[in-house]
């Protein structure tokens, strides 16, 4: 249960900021529908969280989807939360690795902290502190507190 919640949590504070202010739940479905794909990737925080709709994840993963196809920086850091944890999607080390690269080049800080983490820890990578450190580097020059905190402490 505490995992779940804790999932949650992170999962709204990976998208926390997306809402778009006076846009409608069916004004952003609208525009989805016509391609605009940061409007598909609110949609998808909005279903995971239950935010003004019933709480869905598989409608939540098939909107965020949609967003990272359109290169939507915070959306494929999400779906790389949901496959690095195997929530509500296949469990993947190696597709979490590529999401959250594919979000840190788009200019996501989570991403690129998140792939600082696995150089770090050296998850399905061989452990790469200069390259960890990079990351970790880029995340903070992108507003990642905590990514300025770690690129101090790793040693090369």
């Amino acid at each position: 249960m505490q995992y779940k919640i804790l999932s949650r949590l992170i999962i709204s504070s990976l998208l926390a900021g997306s809402i778009a202010f006076g846009a409608s739940f069916k004004d952003l479905e609208q525009k989805c529908g016509s391609g605009d794909v940061n409007s598909c990737g609110i949609l998808g925080k909005l279903y995971y969280s239950g935010q003004e709709t019933p709480r869905d994840v598989a409608k939540a993963i098939q909107y965020l989807k949609k967003a990272c196809d359109g290169n939507v920086a915070d959306s494929c850091n999400a779906l790389g939360y949901f496959t690095e944890y195997g929530d509500s999607i296949a469990q993947s080390y190696e597709g979490a690795l590529k999401l959250y690269h594919k979000a840190c080049e788009l200019g996501s800080d989570k991403g690129c902290f998140n792939v600082g983490v696995f150089y770090f820890k050296g998850i399905k990578v061989n452990k790469d502190p200069i390259k960890a450190k990079d990351y970790f580097n880029k995340s903070c020059e992108l507003g990642n507190k905590e990514g300025c905190r770690n690129a101090i402490f790793v040693d090369h």
